[in-house]
């Protein structure tokens, strides 16, 4: 386990990674933005930028691993993610956006947030124009997510969910059938085969399937809390969900095929204050970021391996290095990289560990600047 210690100013408020998983990169509190070589455990510490535009909302990370664009309040920022040298950037009074996703061939950005509208931004102009602007989605956007191919994006606003085709901009499929209490879908996801739509909200403590295809609700469960966390397994046969609180209910579900299929119930685990999960790129582990540290599970039991108390909250977790790694980001402004064990797992139907899993790594603490590099303005 290495990582990062406390920011002088700020916590980490994001994260995001190169698609190789060899850089990491943190967002702040206090604006700044850290770039770290995961491969060698190093803080590229003469990459820091002080962005001066405020707390960074969120990041994200070209498919072809160029460019980095930073949300900021008022304020949207490309970068050039090797150099750290700044592209371009939208400065406008009431900008709003809180999500943001490239598209498969990173020719757009979309973004969403409190303003009740859908940007695309041309990111192959340095001027990022304005290419489509979607109004009226019926209230705040809680979250908006693509598919695994690019063609489709899925937009959750306010007791609606709206299915754009990111080729032509019509609108593929819509639905406002939502109650009050299915008022905040936070988390968004796709099946990697695009067929699904899963959807979780912070008031009803519910998550929900849509087959947007046909229209129709084809899942629908209750867990005990605010939904924190859904993931499908990589090869979409798995569906996982978890509910925060202290006695946090994370349910794995196998997805249904064909009409007579059911959804049927794999495993219940409860784990305390989730806040985030990835499974690695083989299934087999599924990793749980908590409000103490990070837990590892046994994906096809849901036991508990190992559960590593960082010593403050991890708020979100990332799967790099084809599933060498873990990084974690805490609100303590510690970055954490653990080595994922190379575990051998148990079968199904004896599911209790034959010996207790021991870390061979050490926390390494490594030297972390104050932000001391001001971006120079782009040409």
């Amino acid at each position: 386990l290495n990582s990062l210690p406390p920011l002088d100013n700020g916590t980490f408020t994001s994260l995001a990674s190169s698609p190789s998983g060899s850089l990491v990169v943190g967002g702040t509190s206090n604006g700044a933005i850290y770039f770290w070589d995961a491969k060698k455990n190093v803080l590229l510490s003469e990459r820091t930028i002080s962005t001066l535009s405020g707390r960074v909302i969120n990041l994200a990370v070209s498919h072809n691993g160029r460019i980095l664009a930073s949300v900021h309040p008022g304020k949207l920022m490309l970068w050039n993610l090797e150099t750290g040298k700044q592209l371009g950037e939208i400065t406008q009074n009431g900008l709003n956006v809180n999500t943001i996703a490239f598209s498969m061939d990173d020719t757009y950005l979309v973004g969403g947030g409190d303003d009740s509208s859908v940007r695309v931004w041309d990111v192959s102009d340095n001027t990022l124009p304005l290419v489509r602007w979607w109004e009226g989605t019926n209230g705040r956007i809680w979250a908006v997510c693509g598919s695994s191919n690019g063609s489709l994006l899925a937009v959750a606003a306010e007791r609606r969910i709206i299915l754009w085709d990111v080729a032509t901009g019509s609108i593929l499929n819509i639905d406002g059938s939502f109650s009050y209490h299915y008022k905040n879908n936070n988390v968004l996801v796709f099946s990697p085969d695009g067929e699904y739509l899963a959807l979780g909200n912070d008031m009803g403590n519910s998550i929900r399937v849509w087959h947007w295809l046909s229209g129709e609700w084809v899942f629908e469960e209750g867990l005990n809390g605010d939904i924190a966390l859904m993931t499908f397994s990589p090869d979409g046969v798995y569906l996982v969900a978890g509910a925060t609180g202290s006695k946090g209910q994370l349910v794995m579900w196998k997805v249904a095929r064909g009409e007579q299929a059911e959804w049927e119930k794999v495993w219940e685990t409860r784990l305390p204050y989730m806040t985030s999960a990835a499974f690695t790129p083989d299934g087999r582990l599924l990793i749980v970021g908590t409000k103490e540290g990070v837990s590892f599970l046994d994906s096809t039991t849901g036991n508990v391996l190992r559960a590593i108390d960082v010593g403050a909250a991890v708020d979100s977790v990332l799967i790099r290095n084809a599933g060498l790694q873990v990084v974690a980001g805490g609100e303590d402004g510690v970055l954490y990289v653990l080595g994922v064990p190379h575990w051998k797992l148990i079968p199904t139907d004896t599911p209790t560990p034959t010996s207790t899993p021991t870390p061979t790594a050490s926390l390494t603490p490594l030297p972390i600047a104050p932000p001391n590099v001001t971006v120079t303005p782009y040409p």
